[in-house]
């Protein structure tokens, strides 16, 4: 991820066009042109206007001769493609975007995830009305691409980052609620579209004429590789890593997949064990992803946005959608986590990372975040009719336990918090618990400390998981960032997570923690959740207690 300072009259595209903009500035502790050196070693960029010349000038309509065309300023390292602004003598703009590991020694197995993308996005074009960017060209074979790497060449996006006029405070109040509220209207109507697009499996979309774009298989999905992330964190390799997996026919056997591929090592220690075993307990609670007006028990599954968050979204100045950006890595899933779930910018109280600070105007209060799911409620709901699956938060909550390993506890916490609220009946808090939860200074080994070496917020010897994060590059060294993303956009402001003693684990409920000191009701709880954990992981909590913890939970989630 690129981290840059925001300047005061930057728009969706400034990083392009203000030279005073570092493109080098990066949260992985290294320039990001670092990271692209191999690629742009191999880059042929002198070729890169006579394509986009060529391009345009196959294309119907266009003055003869061919406008000439020139590459604005240096590229714009995002998260994971490298970015070139292309301007014609007739101002009108491109994108190239060119994947970070599109080597010949990278690009192995990236080619059918990257044209299956492409062609979703195009698909979605053309069955919709959702403002997707014209794709003009594309290649993903290196032998047949003139600049000697895979690319992109797309429209250039109009309109502003979505949180910019969601955050605007120079707004009176009444008038910033009302563009919120247009805000989410249009997202809702744009994404509602993708009702009508149905598929028998969960993966990648499969088109094997890009003309036509008819659906002829479903692929592997594609997920993020943590384990391969961190190990390549000891060399010198900062290129992401993916894994395929499936397809699947079953919301259950998509969540079981993911869960033994992601958390293969949970047999460590019995508290991590119980988390594990209430973790399955819930994606057990996972609605079917069946069609309500069809009335038939066979799941199916639909598109969504696969990084649904207020970066990827641009609107004008009066807060109207204009263009949804980066669709990398879609596929098909589950209609819980579809394209009706709740925009992360309304969920983020449910986030681990969030830490809502009243003087912060870059964040929502917990009651406003409600008000605002109650909104899209009304508004996807009437879109959708009983085709609306409520509660998403809860279920992305589940998924993001599940895909992110590094978030998985912090996830857990707040979910059982909420879930269980107060002691369900006795449990043993002896020798046990007391094993596992001790600490290297004696104490009686609190959440809070215990963080110890492989990710897990659970026991004394565990690394704490904002240390892996750190490491990858999910902080930065300033109070916010902002993230270029692959499209050239720009995110907006990521608070950091940290109390007066510097924790990114402080805070109270509404925080990032769901755990305090402040009460003895609080930790009677903690006691009781440790003892829990500990027991049903051990397999020594009676069955009749598993069955209350199970009963509590589906009465949670039918709530």
């Amino acid at each position: 991820m690129q981290s840059v300072h925001p300047t005061p009259s930057s728009d969706i595209y400034d990083v392009v066009t203000l030279p005073s903009t570092n493109p080098t500035s990066s949260g992985h502790g290294t320039s990001s042109l670092e990271a692209f050196a191999p690629l742009i070693s191999n880059l042929q960029t002198e070729a890169i206007s006579s394509l986009a010349i060529r391009v345009r000038s196959q294309m119907n309509d266009q003055p003869s001769p061919p406008p000439s065309c020139v590459v604005m300023g240096p590229p714009i390292c995002g998260s994971f493609n490298l970015i070139y602004c292309l301007e014609f003598s007739d101002n009108i703009k491109w994108i190239l975007r060119i994947p970070i590991n599109g080597t010949r020694s990278a690009f192995t197995n990236a080619a059918l995830a990257l044209r299956s993308a492409i062609l979703t996005s195009k698909y979605i074009k053309k069955h919709t009305t959702i403002p997707v960017p014209d794709i003009y060209e594309f290649k993903t074979n290196i032998d047949d691409s003139e600049i000697g790497a895979p690319y992109t060449l797309m429209s250039f996006a109009e309109g502003m980052p979505l949180w910019r006029r969601w955050y605007d405070t120079s707004l009176e109040p009444t008038l910033l609620q009302e563009r919120r509220i247009q805000i989410l209207e249009g997202v809702a109507k744009a994404m509602s579209q993708l009702q009508g697009l149905e598929f028998p499996k969960i993966g990648a979309l499969k088109f094997d004429d890009p003309t036509s774009l008819i659906v002829t298989d479903i692929t592997e999905y594609q997920t993020p590789d943590e384990r391969a992330d961190l190990s390549s964190l000891e060399g010198d390799d900062e290129m992401p890593h993916f894994c395929q997996m499936g397809p699947f026919s079953t919301t259950q056997d998509f969540f079981g997949a993911l869960m033994a591929r992601k958390h293969p090592d949970w047999q460590g220690d019995n508290f991590s064990n119980g988390m594990s075993e209430l973790l399955r307990m819930m994606i057990g609670c996972l609605p079917l992803s069946t069609p309500a007006m069809k009335g038939t028990l066979t799941e199916t599954f639909v598109l969504t946005h696969p990084d649904y968050n207020y970066q990827n979204f641009l609107v004008a100045d009066d807060g109207a959608l204009t263009c949804v950006l980066d669709w990398d890595c879609i596929s098909t899933v589950p209609r819980c986590i579809g394209y009706s779930r709740y925009p992360g910018w309304i969920t983020r109280d449910w986030h681990p990372m969030y830490d809502y600070d009243r003087a912060t105007p870059m964040e929502n209060s917990p009651e406003e975040l409600e008000e605002f799911r109650r909104e899209w409620d009304r508004i996807m709901g009437g879109l959708l009719g009983k085709d609306y699956v409520p509660k998403t938060h809860l279920f992305e909550a589940i998924s993001l336990a599940v895909e992110q390993p590094m978030m998985w506890s912090c996830v857990m916490d707040k979910m059982c918090k909420k879930c269980f609220q107060r002691p369900l009946f006795e449990v043993d808090l002896g020798s046990e618990v007391d094993a596992e939860w001790a600490t290297p200074e004696g104490g009686s080994g609190s959440l809070q400390e215990a963080r110890g070496s492989d990710g897990g917020l659970g026991s004394p010897n565990r690394g704490g998981i904002f240390d892996h994060a750190s490491e990858l590059g999910r902080h930065s060294e300033t109070d916010y960032e902002i993230d270029i993303r692959s499209d050239g956009g720009v995110s907006g402001p990521i608070p950091r997570n940290t109390d007066s003693e510097g924790d990114p684990f402080g805070g109270d409920e509404q925080g990032s923690t769901v755990w305090s000191e402040d009460s003895p009701e609080d930790s009677d709880y903690r006691s009781w959740f440790r003892g829990t954990a500990v027991a049903l992981g051990s397999g020594t909590l009676e069955p009749e207690k598993v069955a209350i913890l199970r009963e509590t939970i589906e009465g949670f989630f039918r709530l």
